[in-house]
């Protein structure tokens, strides 16, 4: 057999592991390696129909795509990925990217003196990893821009004034 059609039918295998496990959901395409003909593509159609149908989640392989990917869909069952990577409340930005935020806002306020009222943990990263940003956004108003740390705003919160 060519080294493409059984490194294809070893990845029809892994797809499907790789869907179960990670419990995947929603639109999948793969990009198998080049076919020769109808016939072959038709053979990975089969074997990853054979493959998912040992999945208990309700999984449709709906054939190849004009580019020549195969699709199929997968039901989602249980919490989105978000959900599981940002708990209950869903995801969060980081401080760090609440901070950029904050300096964005900052900016569009424009002229003036601006002042930033951040959560502790926004003023940690304005301070720390997003100071060079910080410059640069100082720089572009023309001055320093007054950090307030306030423990009452929520994590992660800010208010331009």
């Amino acid at each position: 057999a060519r080294l493409a059609a059984k490194t294809n039918r070893q990845a029809v295998a892994a797809v499907a592991r790789e869907l179960r496990l990670r419990n995947l959901s929603g639109q999948v395409f793969i990009d198998f390696l080049a076919s020769r003909g109808k016939k072959e593509r038709q053979d990975l159609l089969r074997l990853l129909r054979n493959a998912l149908s040992a999945d208990p989640v309700e999984c449709h392989v709906l054939g190849f795509t004009a580019l020549g990917l195969a699709e199929l869909t997968r039901r989602r069952r249980g919490p989105s990925l978000g959900a599981y990577l940002g708990g209950p409340a869903g995801w969060a930005p980081s401080p760090e990217t609440a901070a950029l935020a904050a300096l964005r806002a900052a900016s569009r306020a424009g002229g003036g003196r601006v002042v930033l009222r951040v959560a502790p943990d926004v003023a940690g990263a304005l301070n720390g990893p997003a100071k060079d940003a910080r410059a640069q956004a100082e720089a572009r108003l023309g001055g320093a821009l007054a950090v307030e740390e306030r423990a009452e705003l929520a994590p992660r919160g800010f208010e331009v004034v």
